[in-house]
């Protein structure tokens, strides 16, 4: 009972660390309320992706100095000044500096909130805490489109989610700042800019930190194809914009069983079935020549690659727990792929066609199998 009470303050601040996933929301409303173009609005989005690259490794350093708990607490009053922002002044530049403070909050909470759940989690459940993590983060993502319709019809103004997601971050601050966590001990050297880099030595860490990267694009990728997918077979946009949603809940459902399975498999193993999976369901997407299995497809794939970033997250703290500070960091600055790999998809579906993109993603998950099966001769978890 008592383990359960500090980790349940850590589960609602993983909770809040799904606000940022608003972003999607926001900038179509924006786009609507500030006849933005096309090019400003992937702008308005980018701005969450750059601070992953640019503060994952100086959040890292400093958490080491002041604590994990005390950084997530940190990034979540950063958080909650994005939300206040816009909701108290609304222009296009306010916006456009609430979205940069909610991507740098967003960097700040995932590089300490995860090594934090190591801390509070009982020994064995790391990895199946990580993946029940990862199904809150979810569940906030999902649910802020529909508060948001919610405000719009009842309070006739959308920027309400922004009061609420900002109250939500005060209170999850508050919960965690008054519950007791004994951090891992301090190393006698701390992080600096050169420990991190140096871990890119270590063959495990770099491998594992690519697998984040290329799982991150591939999830986006989908994400951002699906529509183009699903259009070849005659459904209007409006349609095909439902396949995002079906993709979304078959992930949360995963995350969800990979919290249970997780308490009675091995990590490593179930690491190679997930990559299994998902390469499964990119063959089968690519050659489906129906909606019905081309929907199949996109299910398939997200259940294999559901629980790939947590369980490469757990298994190499697991691994090396004194240098969680520096592995989480390099870990969140991998999640740049999200704007990297889509990009390149991009180019593949233009200059090709749509199942070029995903031929495409396919090509690039083929490195999860060999990591996922290279990792079972390194680790025993």
């Amino acid at each position: 009972m008592k383990s359960f009470l500090k980790v349940l303050p850590v589960f609602v601040a993983f909770y809040c660390m799904g606000f940022v996933d608003i972003v999607g929301t926001a900038v179509n409303y924006a786009s609507k309320d500030f006849n933005l173009t096309n090019s400003t609005m992937q702008f308005l989005t980018s701005m969450i992706f750059i601070w992953f690259f640019v503060f994952s490794i100086p959040a890292g350093i400093l958490q080491d100095r002041l604590g994990k708990k005390t950084m997530v607490i940190v990034a979540l009053l950063i958080t909650t000044l994005a939300m206040v922002m816009p909701f108290i002044l609304y222009n296009y530049f306010v916006l456009m500096t609430g979205l940069a403070l909610m991507g740098i909050g967003n960097t700040v909470i995932q590089v300490s909130l995860n090594p934090l759940l190591y801390n509070v989690s009982s020994k064995g459940n790391y990895s199946s805490n990580m993946s029940l993590s990862q199904f809150i983060k979810s569940t906030a993502a999902f649910l802020g489109p529909m508060i948001t319709v919610f405000f719009i019809r009842k309070m006739g103004d959308w920027r309400f989610i922004f009061l609420v997601y900002g109250c939500l971050s005060v209170l999850s601050g508050v919960w965690l700042y008054f519950t007791s966590v004994e951090e891992s001990q301090k190393k006698e050297q701390p992080a600096s800019f050169g420990s991190c880099f140096k871990l890119f030595g270590n063959t495990y860490i770099l491998l594992m930190v690519l697998g984040i990267f290329i799982v991150v694009g591939l999830d986006v990728g989908m994400n951002t194809g699906i529509p183009n997918v699903l259009k070849q077979y005659s459904l209007t946009h409006e349609e095909a914009i439902k396949g995002i949603s079906l993709y979304f809940i078959a992930l949360m459902a995963s995350r969800f069983l990979g919290a249970i399975l997780l308490k009675k498999l091995f990590t490593s193993y179930f690491l190679i079935v997930s990559a299994i999976i998902t390469l499964a369901g990119l063959l089968i997407l690519i050659f489906s020549n129906t909606v019905l299995w081309a929907g199949i497809a996109i299910v398939i794939v997200a259940t294999g690659s559901a629980n790939i970033f947590p369980l490469i997250f757990s298994l190499s703290i697991e691994k090396y727990p004194e240098k969680s500070n520096e592995i989480s960091a390099l870990m969140i600055m991998a999640i740049s792929g999200g704007a990297v790999f889509p990009v390149l998809m991009g180019v593949f579906t233009e200059n090709f066609s749509v199942k070029a993109g995903i031929v495409f993603l396919l090509v690039i998950s083929l490195y999860l199998g060999f990591v996922s099966i290279w990792n079972v001769s390194k680790n025993k978890y």
